[in-house]
């Protein structure tokens, strides 16, 4: 029997999220983690909590083929920083590396509100799923922390998840909600040595790009900030 776990974050500081395919040097941000983010984050911690060989044999196939959806916050609000950073120089001596001083741009984003993450998993495995959750403290990067609340049983409502454009029914207009790339598995049947196995050569890629669509309303934007409400994909925005 498959049951849905609901876990509810909260950012306790800025964070960022990046944009799939944007540059290091300038980097976009999305308003939550992808689905591949988050399963990510789940193998992580339960190499963390459960050791390798118990995660390799027995999480790991449901982590990657569980269905995710992602409830943003109420409101999130991004800006554009400058960054002080330092790259290695172009001419490397043989003995030392030389770091030039560079300025690069990264987007980041404060909640008000709660992020859920939603994720279906066999009832007989809900309590190491409850662990897993619990035990995320950020997403992809330390510029992401993050602290679960508590784990309920819910399950999403329709139109309060972000989703895949391509799921996007045709009629539902979309050009007043917030989209962008994040990443996915390619597929439900990856390998744990595609993942986590250093040693062998990749001849595939791990995620893909997903253009995702969010409950969010664009309600203001200036220069380099934006002002997003949480607003359900299946309503139509009100226009101004």
């Amino acid at each position: 029997m498959m049951i849905w776990l609901a876990a509810i974050y909260h950012f306790p500081s800025t964070y960022s999220c990046r944009y799939a395919m944007s540059s290091l040097a300038s980097v976009q941000a999305v308003p939550t983690p992808g689905p591949g983010t988050i399963r990510l984050a789940l193998i992580r911690t339960a190499i963390e909590v459960f050791g390798i060989d118990y995660t390799r044999d027995m999480l790991f196939t449901h982590i990657v083929a569980a269905k995710i959806a992602i409830r943003p916050p109420d409101r999130i609000a991004m800006t554009l920083q400058n960054l002080r950073v330092y790259k290695a120089s172009a001419a490397i001596e043989a003995t030392s590396t030389r770091y030039d001083e560079s300025i690069a741009y990264r987007e980041v984003a404060q909640a008000d509100g709660p992020m859920i993450i939603y994720i279906q998993v066999p009832e007989t495995i809900c309590d190491h799923f409850r662990q897993l959750l619990l035990g995320i403290g950020y997403w992809g990067q330390a510029s992401s922390f993050t602290q679960c609340l508590r784990v309920d049983f819910a399950s999403p409502l329709s139109g309060e998840c972000a989703m895949p454009l391509r799921n996007v029914s045709a009629d539902t207009p979309v050009q007043h909600l917030v989209t962008g790339f994040v990443t996915e598995f390619r597929s439900s049947e990856v390998a744990w040595c595609d993942v986590v196995d250093t040693t062998v050569s990749r001849s595939h890629n791990l995620v893909l790009p997903e253009l995702y669509v969010w409950p969010l309303q664009l309600i203001e934007q200036h220069h380099d900030m934006r002002l997003m409400l949480r607003h359900s994909i299946l309503k139509v925005p009100e226009r101004e």
